[in-house]
């Protein structure tokens, strides 16, 4: 092994939320030389995995009783943030994005979540299908529709998706984009992972995530939220540091029960007063930063080049840090099971 598997626990007094994993810094050498079944490790080490136990329940009771198994689950919110910007103008002389064109990565990574979550549970969990989600009656009763601006079935990007712009070009506004026909449960600009996921409980859509839940008989839900931002390097005019050229890239996952599920679990603890809050069993995350090639000569700045040098590794690293995420979020999954 090529690493070091160091887990570790933080407990914080003010919010008490307990961490281990992620000490370790992501690195697609190692990552290429593994065999899938040390995948699992190296995820520990990697993938930063936050708990906090809600009033009342410790969470570790949620995995030793039956109502915190989870059989059948729904991958609900699935949003991107790629190359964002919140002004609707280029910072800089950069490679941005079409509306369309991150709706395609979206779909694309999307794809990837979907399949590798029904492998790697084998045939013990069930996960809803996407047409089970749109069509049941309480999904669609919060939020708003996501437009779909892909017309057509095509999985390819084109010279209209990906370009340069010059600093305060127009370029488009959204910078929240999840695949076609799924519900919008932000507000306004503030992603709904911000606002429902992570280990503290939530409620934010409280009754949207209870209401589904009981319609399609899931036990829990599942969030995911991918972003990537890339700048040109240079130099501060202020300090002369040099700035880097490189690309941030992160993966953002949550499993949440509803609060029916914490309701039940409590009363046979003898807990009468319990708030309606939605209870994360666990939030993963991964934060990478890796170089990027962004300044060239504006000779050379194409479609292919912007391919080449942005979407390409960002795609590559998103892929690989999301598959380590999902190894930890099955493994959680699989150890409600077993009354870990």
């Amino acid at each position: 092994m090529k690493y070091l598997l160091c887990l570790w626990l933080l407990v914080s007094c003010a919010h008490k939320v307990t961490s281990d994993g992620g000490q370790a810094t992501f690195d697609t050498a190692v990552y290429e030389s593994l065999s899938p079944q040390d995948l699992p490790t190296y995820a520990q080490t990697v993938v930063k995995r936050e708990t906090r136990d809600p009033e009342g329940v410790p969470l570790a009771r949620f995995r030793q009783h039956p109502a915190g198994q989870i059989r059948k689950i729904g991958l609900v919110i699935f949003e991107t943030e790629l190359q964002p910007s919140r002004s609707g103008l280029a910072s800089d002389r950069n490679v941005y994005l079409s509306v369309r064109g991150k709706q395609i990565l979206t779909q694309q990574l999307w794809r990837i979540w979907d399949r590798e979550l029904r492998r790697l549970s084998s045939q013990s969990v069930t996960w809803v299908t996407r047409d089970e989600l749109i069509g049941a009656k309480s999904f669609a009763s919060a939020g708003s529709t996501e437009p779909d601006y892909v017309l057509k079935d095509l999985s390819r990007l084109t010279e209209e998706d990906v370009f340069w712009k010059n600093p305060g070009q127009t370029i488009p506004t959204d910078s929240l984009v999840q695949p076609a026909n799924y519900r919008d449960l932000g507000i306004v600009l503030v992603p709904a992972y911000e606002l429902m996921g992570g280990p503290k409980p939530s409620q934010h859509q409280h009754h949207w995530v209870n209401d589904l839940c009981k319609e399609l008989e899931l036990d829990a839900v599942l969030l995911v939220s991918l972003g990537a931002e890339w700048r040109r390097g240079g130099v501060d005019k202020r300090t002369q540091a040099v700035i880097p050229e490189e690309m941030k890239i992160r993966s953002q996952a949550s499993i949440v029960y509803p609060w029916s599920r914490y309701h039940t679990i409590g009363e046979s603890l003898g807990e009468k007063k319990l708030s309606k809050l939605n209870v994360p069993l666990a939030s993963y995350s991964v934060n990478v930063t890796v170089p990027a090639k962004i300044t060239i000569p504006e000779s050379e700045e194409s479609f292919t080049t912007a391919f080449e040098n942005v979407i390409v590794p960002m795609r590559f690293t998103a892929r690989r840090i999301s598959t380590l995420v999902l190894e930890r979020i099955v493994t959680d999954i699989h150890q409600t099971h077993q009354g870990q």
